[in-house]
């Protein structure tokens, strides 16, 4: 079974990608530096997945933030 997987990769004005750390209990690369990003549920698109897991992910919502081309 194929797994489609979305990422949302937010730079600022100078550069810089937000990064987020996996927790120490993670069941996969605990500790590992990653972007937000996760599964794409049936009936998503690729946009909706990457905002949906940024928002959960970082508790910030990408709107009020600036939305970068999808």
């Amino acid at each position: 079974m194929i797994q489609r997987i979305a990422v949302a990769v937010q730079r600022d004005a100078q550069g810089r990608i937000l990064v987020r750390r996996r927790p120490k209990n993670a069941s996969m690369y605990p500790g590992a530096w990653e972007t937000p990003g996760g599964k794409v549920q049936a009936g998503e698109t690729w946009a909706e997945a990457a905002e949906r897991k940024f928002e959960e992910e970082t508790g910030l919502d990408i709107w009020k933030i600036g939305r970068a081309h999808v």
